[in-house]
């Protein structure tokens, strides 16, 4: 059973997402070379899961330094944002049923076999030392306020966004580490 997180300021959640990217980076650096691209049963390799991890946080990393006008064409929340838990479970809800926009443009792996590790990597920590400093930015008023488009939970407030990528990354971290173990005991 997984532990569930309360997380809601936005120094949690700086914190948190800090974290996500350095446990992938952990278990990204452990990950032999040798299996690193390996497929098994059909899914996602190492490297095609991070590789997916890198194409969905840079956007958000990205749109964090955008004018708040920006924003205003994907509407303004009058209702604040959902709860770490509440996302999470209605994001882990929709997979369930089979939902998952696994045709999401930008967001399919591939061509993998011709990054190194270490350029994934390098990646990596260039978007996830850019959150940080971006998230500072926004007021806690700001969070809630303003939206974006997601591919599967609809308009989300920014601090949901941020919520995303904090479960997002724990999601594939589970898998990149699940996708270790199998190959190392083969």
């Amino acid at each position: 059973m997984e532990l569930v997180k309360t997380i809601y300021s936005k120094n949690e959640i700086i914190q948190s997402v800090q974290e996500s990217f350095d446990q992938i980076t952990a278990c990204v650096e452990s990950t032999p070379n040798e299996i690193f691209y390996d497929k098994k049963n059909g899914k996602w390799s190492v490297a095609e899961n991070f590789d997916h991890l890198i194409h969905s946080t840079k956007p958000i990393a990205s749109v964090l330094k955008k004018n708040k006008l920006f924003f205003l064409g994907f509407g303004i929340s009058l209702s604040g944002s959902e709860k770490f838990e509440t996302l999470r479970s209605n994001y882990l809800l929709k997979l369930s049923q089979g939902l998952a926009p696994m045709n999401g443009g930008g967001f399919i792996s591939k061509n993998t076999e011709s990054i190194s590790k270490e350029k994934f990597l390098e990646n990596w920590n260039l978007i996830g030392s850019k959150f940080p400093s971006r998230i500072n930015q926004w007021s806690e008023s700001n969070l809630d306020r303003f939206k974006l488009p997601h591919p599967l939970l609809g308009k989300l407030t920014v601090r949901e966004m941020l919520f995303f990528t904090i479960f997002h990354n724990e999601h594939h971290l589970r898998t990149i580490k699940r996708l270790n173990a199998t190959f190392q005991k083969i």
